[in-house]
């Protein structure tokens, strides 16, 4: 039998589909967008959206339950827990569980990104969870990871993606300048590499869908000014994104 040659043209397209998971960018975003409209809190175009993380499993169907807002609970992060728990026990197929930033968040244990995952390792050992089943997984995250929630999320990507299949982390709004990574020796670039490296496909919404172009054009002035100032040797490691 003869054999037949690929193209060079289709190269690149077959090493796109064995190297990340075939759901085209702009679905991942577009979902992502849709999350992120349960959680807001205000019906102002440009209103801020309080940090919470939700992961999704099998998306990108529909949610299960399908629920119009998710309301800002204002909890610790031990309440928070107990919350997530009576969602899972009120909604057993629920292919999707979330958590606000807890009032307690200051220790990164308590970080929503942090608890998701211990909490989601745990139901998917104990099958405690009836919605986690085989597909896609999706982990939001409103604002970047740190790197000690970044490890975690590792660890979630170790546990579920031989059985679910990979991880896809799409991020809303950035945190750590990475103008400042020689000082602060992390940035939200160093977190994106770090879980690729893991093999989670790491995805952020531009930011045209959160801030006004107004709030966008002074996040842009000051990240010049903070350039400025550190090649001049003045160095403030705020970064002002919040």
């Amino acid at each position: 039998m003869a054999s037949r040659s690929i193209p060079l043209a289709a190269l690149p397209f077959l090493c796109l589909c064995f190297a990340v998971p075939s759901i085209p960018t702009r679905r991942v975003l577009d979902y992502a967008l849709k999350l992120k409209d349960l959680f807001r809190q205000d019906e102002k175009q440009w209103a801020d959206v309080p940090h919470f993380a939700a992961l999704c499993c099998g998306f990108p169907d529909g949610l299960i339950p399908c629920v119009k807002q998710v309301k800002d609970g204002s909890l610790t992060a031990a309440e928070s827990v107990q919350q997530l728990l009576q969602w899972l026990k009120d909604y057993p197929e629920s292919n999707f569980i979330w958590m606000w930033n807890p009032s307690d968040h200051q220790t990164k244990e308590h970080h929503p990104e942090a608890m998701l995952v211990r909490l989601a390792i745990e139901a998917h050992e104990s099958s405690s969870w009836r919605g986690l089943q085989q597909g896609s997984l999706l982990l939001y995250s409103h604002k970047c990871p740190c790197q000690s929630c970044a490890q975690k999320i590792e660890k979630l990507q170790d546990v579920l993606a031989p059985a679910l299949g990979p991880l896809t982390l799409c991020v809303g709004l950035p945190v750590r300048s990475h103008i400042f990574e020689s000082l602060c020796g992390t940035s939200d670039r160093l977190v994106y590499q770090q879980l690729r490296k893991a093999g989670v496909r790491v995805l952020q919404l531009p930011l045209r869908h959160s801030w006004s172009p107004k709030r966008r054009a002074q996040f842009y002035r000051r990240q010049a000014a903070k350039r400025r100032r550190l090649k001049g040797g003045a160095f403030d490691v705020s970064d002002g994104a919040d």
